[in-house]
């Protein structure tokens, strides 16, 4: 009985150190606030190293967020999604390439008027450049618009 105790409260006083000495360094974290709270980020060297795929970007707006709050997002890897857009020369490269339309998405989130210029689109999907841009690294959505040069991407990390 005692020994269960014993057990009990070193477990407990092993989760409060923890807790006393990740939590800061956690909620600390700018990428680690709710995700709809970000501002969106414009510089383009993260987007050129994460995907390649996009070629020369004149512009880019984008969010990162990690899973999890607090001690959950300290503990095992990192998770996280990238939201946001880019126009870059992609879209040149796949005038000729097969695509499927994509209806009923006008705006996808994140892509605002008043910051690309543009108030219409047309989206398309275009299945080997979208495995050729994600990888092995990430899952999740592309779309182009190939008149406007413009790459919209929702996509998580694997």
């Amino acid at each position: 009985m005692m020994r269960k105790r014993f057990t009990a409260l070193l477990l407990v006083f092993s989760m409060l150190i923890v807790t006393t000495l990740c939590l800061p360094s956690c909620t600390e974290d700018k990428d680690r606030l709710s995700f709809t709270s970000q501002e969106y980020h414009t510089n383009l060297e993260p987007l050129q190293n994460w995907f390649p795929a996009l070629g020369a970007i004149e512009q880019a707006h984008w969010k990162r967020s990690v899973f999890g709050r607090g001690l959950a997002s300290c503990i095992g890897p990192t998770c996280y999604r990238l939201t946001g857009f880019a126009v870059c020369d992609a879209g040149e490269r796949l005038w000729n390439r097969k695509y499927s339309e994509v209806s009923g998405t006008d705006f996808p989130d994140g892509i605002d008027p008043e910051i690309t210029g543009f108030t219409e689109f047309q989206w398309r999907k275009y299945p080997d450049f979208t495995e050729e841009m994600l990888g092995n690294h990430y899952i999740g959505l592309v779309l182009i618009d190939i008149q406007k040069g413009l790459v919209y991407f929702d996509v998580e990390n694997l």
